[in-house]
C-alpha cells in the first residue's frame, strides 16, 4: 500500500507560516513550483502544493521573491539585506555544485579503481 507523504510541501509551509508571522514585510503572493500564484490577499494558500517562492512588499511598495528557507526567513525578519540574502543564495548553489562534482568524482575514481584492481 503507498502511503502520500507530504514532507517537502508541510516543511516549505512551515517556514512561510514562520515568515508571514514574524516578517517586517507584508507577504502578497505566494508562487508554487509550476509557476502557479496565489495572491495572498484575495486567497488562502494550499498546504499541499509546494511553495517555490514568497513575494514580499515592503512599505514603499518594493517586491522581494524569497525561499521558505532559514536565510529567507532572515531576510524578512530584517537580518539580512536583500544583496545579502542574493549572495547567500549563490554561495549555497555554489556548495551544492562543489559537493556533487566531488561525490560524482570519487564515485568515478573508486569505480575505475575497482575495475583496474580486478578485472
Amino acid at each position: 500500500m503507498c502511503v502520500s507523504n507530504h514532507t517537502f510541501e508541510m516543511q516549505a509551509y512551515r517556514m512561510f507560516e514562520k515568515i508571514n508571522s514574524y516578517s517586517i514585510y507584508l507577504p502578497v503572493k505566494l508562487i508554487y513550483m509550476g509557476n502557479e500564484t496565489v495572491d495572498l490577499i484575495a486567497e488562502e494558500p494550499d498546504s499541499f502544493k509546494l511553495i517555490d517562492k514568497i513575494v514580499l512588499k515592503d512599505s514603499d511598495g518594493r517586491l522581494y521573491e524569497v525561499e521558505p528557507s532559514e536565510n529567507g526567513l532572515k531576510f524578512a525578519q530584517g537580518q539580512l539585506t536583500y544583496q545579502e540574502y542574493i549572495e547567500f543564495q549563490k554561495t549555497a548553489k555554489k556548495k551544492v555544485m562543489i559537493y556533487l562534482s566531488l561525490f560524482i568524482s570519487v564515485f568515478l575514481g573508486t569505480g575505475w579503481a575497482f575495475i583496474e584492481l580486478f578485472i
